[in-house]
């Protein structure tokens, strides 16, 4: 019979729950980044697009 091959032998890492716990820090780091920017891009949206209201609205009445 034939032995398996151990593909991963050579990719092993050993991690422990400090690996864990520091990948997971990193994410939140990174997703309060994310959320920051698409709150700050929602506000920005919003702004301009009441800005753009506006000035239809005033381009409009000092037509009539």
């Amino acid at each position: 019979m034939v032995k398996k091959k151990d593909c991963n032998a050579d990719t092993f890492v050993r991690i422990t729950n400090q690996h864990i716990y520091d990948k997971l820090c990193e994410v939140e780091v990174k997703v309060n980044y994310t959320n920051g920017t698409v709150k700050q891009h929602t506000k920005i949206i919003w702004a301009l697009g009441s800005a753009m209201i506006i000035i239809v609205g005033w381009l409009i009445q000092s037509i009539l």
